[in-house]
């Protein structure tokens, strides 16, 4: 089933035989009886003599896939890991609070993503802030000074958490309630703020200049 042999017959004492084992399809030789795994193998013919040929299995094709976030502090991604080849994957990526998924960076935006495996693959969710709740026009916050060089001033009421995200989407800073924020050691650009109240969550640019 796994193999065959060829090389077998009536030899003249002393004379050499050239012993071939050939694998099927799927499957892979071992070494013969007594160990040795020369293929083909050379014989000094002595006697009669039975040489047995052991073949395998061959392992099956694995391929690695690798799941990441590719915002750790907005969602998680699961379904990672070592599949047989043609395996059916599926990969699904969660937002935290506050955040939804966007795509994958292959462009797919299906969630969960389902595919089958035929190369190692590294795939990373996309995600991105949620618009603000409420109508944050009604909304008393302020926002000062705008642009800024370090100390940013917030007013609000009702806040609970604030967070700094740059233009990766990368956030930066977060506390909990206050009324200032220092920029100072971040590099210049616009940064977005989210600012999240008892009544909703609200949205604002501020650029560190």
């Amino acid at each position: 089933t796994m193999g065959n042999v060829t090389g077998g017959g009536s030899y003249v004492e002393g004379s050499q035989a050239i012993l071939t084992a050939t694998a099927n399809s799927g499957y892979h030789f071992v070494s013969w009886q007594d160990g040795n795994a020369d293929n083909p193998r050379t014989i000094t013919v002595t006697g009669d003599a039975t040489y047995t040929a052991t073949f395998a299995e061959n392992p099956p094709v694995t391929y690695t896939v690798t799941a990441i976030s590719a915002n750790p502090d907005m969602g998680t991604v699961s379904g990672g890991g070592v599949y047989e080849a043609g395996a059916t994957v599926t990969l699904t990526a969660t937002p935290f609070d506050g955040y939804h998924f966007v795509r994958w960076n292959n462009g797919i935006t299906t969630n969960p993503y389902t595919f089958a495996v035929s190369e190692d693959v590294t795939l990373s969710a996309e995600f991105a802030i949620d618009v603000a709740i409420e109508d944050v026009e009604n909304m008393a916050v302020c926002l000062y000074p705008n642009p800024t060089t370090g100390i940013l001033n917030l007013q609000a009421e009702g806040m609970q958490k604030v967070e700094l995200f740059d233009a990766l989407g990368r956030r930066v800073i977060q506390s909990d309630a206050t009324n200032q924020i220092d920029l100072g050691h971040l590099t210049r650009g616009i940064y977005t703020v989210r600012i999240t109240l008892n009544q909703g969550i609200v949205i604002r640019k501020v650029m560190r200049k």
